[in-house]
């Protein structure tokens, strides 16, 4: 069964928010071992390394980042489309 290109770029923003909501946080610290986990209903959270069920749907913060053109972290698509691509299929 294939996915529409839609449910996939859907998936892959929400990705990119969790990511941008996370950064967007002045407290967060990129040792602080936290990441992105995708549960069993494709749902998407923050949360600490060792609170992941299943460490294959894990993603550490720090693959998802890339230094913005103002200095500042930001979420990167690129990573964050090739993490969504593992949970949507599209032909």
């Amino acid at each position: 069964m294939y996915d529409s290109i839609q449910n996939l770029r859907a998936f892959s923003q929400k990705v990119f928010d969790a990511v941008e909501e996370y950064l967007s946080d002045n407290q967060y610290t990129l040792s602080d071992g936290e990441g992105v986990y995708i549960d069993s209903d494709k749902e998407v959270s923050v949360i600490p390394e060792v609170e992941a069920e299943d460490k294959a749907s894990y993603y550490p913060i720090q693959t998802l980042v890339r230094d913005g053109d103002d200095g500042k972290l930001e979420a990167d698509g690129d990573a964050i489309d090739e993490v969504a691509s593992h949970y949507f299929f599209v032909r």
